[in-house]
């Protein structure tokens, strides 16, 4: 049997995704959604706000369409990792990587309807 990893969202941004380059040229945005929980909860329908990180086109893509507030989908899968703060500090971060993004809406449906699209 394989296991794979593989993630499915869709979700609003909690604010604009802003395109960056790295010293070797690639491009990348890192973004939370706010992704609603499936079930409810006292009579409330709670979020969860997960990472996320696109590489490449797909980076592009979502910082020349996207802004917060804007419904996206994505797919990929969760990766973990490590890093070291400006302050020397070891961090720790699981983050979905995309793979793929569409839009779910129309500009005139705001956030009326969830309407799913392709993926790109």
């Amino acid at each position: 049997m394989s296991v794979q990893n593989n993630c499915t969202f869709i979700g609003n941004f909690t604010k604009d995704p802003e395109l960056k380059e790295t010293p070797s040229g690639a491009h990348v945005t890192n973004f939370t959604l706010g992704v609603r929980r499936s079930f409810v909860k006292d009579g409330q329908q709670g979020s969860d706000f997960i990472n996320f990180v696109a590489w490449g086109k797909t980076a592009e893509f979502i910082a020349k369409y996207f802004k917060k507030g804007s419904k996206i989908g994505v797919r990929g899968s969760m990766e973990s990792r490590t890093y070291e703060d400006k302050n020397g500090n070891n961090r720790y971060i699981t983050e979905c990587r995309v793979d793929e993004a569409t839009f779910v809406e129309s500009k005139k449906q705001g956030d009326s309807q969830d309407n799913e699209g392709d993926f790109l």
